[in-house]
């Protein structure tokens, strides 16, 4: 619109202009491509792919511009002397004789940290540390031995202890997660050994314990090391089968997912140190390579700085084999592998692998809430399906709240916090015999009024309730049926609840006693404990079975045709007790030698009215009619030991003093579906049925039954009212000690109803 009134044109000035600015664009262009110029080894043909070539030749740019940045933006990381030469075993003749010789190089440890994908292998940082001539020695094993053991106060005789193991199936992610451990310069990472592999499974000649010892003093000398602090071993995946070897060498171990019973065996059986801590994690393949650096690390007992997590984030972004001549990023091929899988393949993992995958998820799930992570975690991994993805992000939120074993202060009205805190928590895990918390939380909100409405407590189908958590697992779950108010007994308003509840006859929880605190406090000493019980003997019953049925003697035997007792009656010592309840609880349900131990006022140990003061004959809250007291009961429970259902005639004041109880309670209105056995049997007023595996052809009406459950911790005191059915199973070693205050009438007809 050249010429128009108010119209723009390209007058000969401003095109000259557009032309200049245009020139110094391409000027720019050319000395910016100038400056990206790859490096030779990316600027020429490659076995690659284009793609590959492309995100190299991105890759470079990248840096290029970084280097651009203000030099206070850098992130800085201290770094050992790389000077300080080693020898690390490379080779072990272990069938060789006795005294197996050993070979021995200086690796270069530096040029493995630097880029850990470009020697994924022990046998590919071996290749590239030039293990020839004078780089190579041979040794006898005892001669290097007595060699750390004269250096021992040197730094030529340094040794550091294993900070952790993996185990793992192959293709399931192991490698990555060694090499982003050996983004920690003071981290020592042999991923599959050879000197390792050979101990651990080639010494054909070998008893066990000889394999055990030769394990141990590999791992001596691999760990010698003038300047690192901590040492990983991944494992090859037919080393699994030998995990148990591995288990007994070292106390700190974690392994990968492995979709085999023998991973499950050994986390079930092993999975404790001697200090009574967990010390391993399932990992799932799809929360890598998040949850190392956000749990793995802080589990192995240190958490990466900023600088390792930039490194491992770079570290996650090759293929984890790429070595040299394969500098290739790493794309995901799950989905692919999915869409390839033909229907057999697919029918036979849902056989053969689905239930080891689900049992493993479910272990996994349950150890990392009891991590104290944060809520974002807890909800997706607390779903129908776990939402592993949450833990996928190097770089995400700070996963873990506050020390691991839990929170020593829990939020104030939160469920962890209704209970007493007199003991350092110790977050439950089926093979950790002394824990005295946990984290699963009740299905639904407890309402607690002044004072209790009709329908409480609040009764959830049994089947339910059985579903959710079978009697026979001691694996606890996320969410359980507890329906029972738990009052402080601190706050005035919550002990006058309390009353009120007692006097009502209802069960309630009653927690931070001072008095049951301070025995809670006391009884949790093990030297305490062994000095209290003495050398003496005291009642023990034993079982067959995990599970423990009260029957009378006398008269009524001979009148049962067929009937045997269910337990038998021994004695055992406390401490020979204890030992063999702590040594049985990493062991199957069908490997634990079941023993209930038992001391008992009424056994001639009147000592319990002193060290228990608070069951003592006077009114109190324990106390409804000290008159009509009957002694005071302790029973110590191992894992899985379950008291079979059964109503008392009397109301009960249990008081949880060591361990966990999951006791699972019944109004007495529900005794007409729980198939008793009759008055005139030696196990009655006790549920024919098992609820482990409940057979409702048999007892058809026991699916009718409504109740509840509520998981005992020490300082808890539990009110259980005349007549109300209980059934209560041992999650650990325990102890609970209970007395008996009288009878209410009032629950007498639902009991009349049921033939009693």
């Amino acid at each position: 619109k050249k010429g128009a009134p108010g119209g723009s044109g390209l007058t000969s000035w401003s095109l000259w202009i557009l032309i200049g600015g245009m020139t110094v664009l391409v000027c720019i262009g050319i000395l910016f491509s100038a400056a990206m110029i790859p490096s030779e080894s990316l600027s020429g043909p490659s076995t690659n792919s284009n793609l590959q070539v492309g995100n190299e030749y991105a890759l470079n740019i990248s840096k290029t511009i970084q280097s651009w940045l203000p030099a206070h933006h850098a992130i800085t990381q201290t770094l050992p002397d790389w000077s300080q030469e080693f020898w690390t075993p490379i080779d072990v003749d272990v069938d060789s004789s006795d005294d197996p010789m050993v070979v021995l190089c200086k690796l270069n440890f530096k040029q493995y940290f630097q880029q850990p994908h470009f020697s994924p292998m022990f046998r590919d940082l071996e290749a590239k540390s030039s293990c020839v001539a004078s780089n190579r020695r041979r040794e006898r094993l005892s001669t290097l031995l007595n060699e750390v053991e004269r250096l021992k106060d040197s730094p030529e005789g340094r040794v550091v202890k294993p900070s952790g193991f993996v185990f793992h199936e192959s293709r399931v992610g192991s490698t990555l997660v060694a090499n982003l451990l050996a983004c920690d310069p003071f981290a020592l990472v042999f991923s599959e050994s050879t000197p390792i592999a050979n101990a651990i499974l080639h010494c054909s000649s070998c008893s066990h314990e000889r394999q055990v010892k030769l394990f141990r003093d590999i791992l001596t000398l691999m760990g010698r090391s003038p300047f690192h602090n901590k040492l990983f071993v991944k494992f090859q995946s037919i080393t699994t089968t030998k995990i148990q070897i591995a288990l007994e060498v070292r106390p700190c171990a974690a392994h990968l997912n492995m979709l085999c019973g023998f991973a499950l065996d050994a986390f079930q059986k092993y999975n404790q140190t001697s200090e009574g801590k967990p010390r391993a994690l399932f990992i799932n393949y799809e929360s890598l390579p998040g949850i190392v650096p956000r749990l793995v690390l802080p589990f192995f007992g240190y958490s990466p700085d900023s600088f390792q997590l930039i490194k491992m984030d770079e570290e996650a972004k090759h293929y984890s084999k790429s070595r040299n001549s394969a500098k290739r990023l790493f794309f995901g091929d799950s989905s692919d592998k999915d869409n390839r899988a033909t229907s057999s393949i697919q029918k036979y993992a849902d056989v053969i692998l689905k239930p080891s995958y689900e049992r493993m998820n479910r272990f996994a799930v349950g150890a990392i809430l009891n991590l104290n992570v944060d809520h974002e975690i807890k909800s997706s991994l607390t779903g129908d399906v776990p939402d592993w993805s949450v833990l996928k992000d190097i770089q995400g939120d700070a996963s873990i709240n506050g020390p691991l074993g839990g929170d020593p202060n829990p939020v104030p009205g939160s469920f962890q916090a209704r209970h007493s805190k007199v003991l350092r928590p110790q977050n439950y895990l089926p093979w950790l015999p002394h824990a005295n918390t946990h984290s699963s939380q009740p299905i639904d909100k407890v309402d607690c009024p002044l004072f209790p409405t009709s329908d409480y407590p609040k009764a959830y189908p049994i089947m339910d309730v059985l579903n959710n958590w079978n009697t026979d697992s001691t694996e606890i779950p996320p969410f359980h049926y507890d329906s029972i108010c738990h009052f402080d007994y601190r706050n005035e308003t919550q002990v006058q609840q309390a009353y009120n509840y007692r006097e009502k006859e209802v069960p309630f929880i009653m927690y931070n006693i001072p008095e049951v605190d301070e025995v809670v406090k006391k009884w949790n000493d093990a030297n305490y404990m062994n000095k209290l019980l003495g050398n003496r003997n005291y009642r023990t019953e034993a079982s067959e079975s995990n599970h423990f049925m009260y029957w009378r003697g006398g008269n009524l035997r001979g009148k049962k045709a067929n009937w045997q007792p269910p337990t038998k009656i021994t004695s055992m010592k406390y401490k020979d007790w204890v030992h063999l309840a702590e040594s049985g609880q990493n062991k199957s349900l069908e490997e634990r030698d079941h023993r209930y131990f038992r001391v008992s006022s009424d056994m001639g140990n009147e000592w319990l009215f002193d060290e228990l003061p608070f069951f003592k004959p006077k009114k109190s809250l324990f106390m409804v009619n000290p008159r009509e007291q009957h002694g005071i009961h302790c029973r110590f429970g191992m894992r899985s030991v379950i008291a079979e259902a059964h109503f008392d005639g009397s109301r009960n004041a249990v008081v949880e003093i060591g361990g966990l109880r999951r006791w699972i309670m019944t109004h007495p209105d529900q005794c007409k579906n729980m198939h008793m056995l009759p008055p005139s049997h030696p196990s009655g007023r006790h549920s024919a049925v098992d609820w482990s595996k409940p057979d409702l052809d048999s007892f058809p009406n026991f699916s009718k039954v409504a109740g509840n459950e509520v998981i005992l911790q020490p300082g808890d005191y539990l009110f259980v009212p005349t007549f109300w059915i209980h059934y209560i199973v041992s999650l650990n070693v325990n102890f609970q000690c209970n007395t008996r205050s009288g009878v209410f009438q009032g629950y007498t007809k639902h009991i009349r109803d049921c033939g009693f």
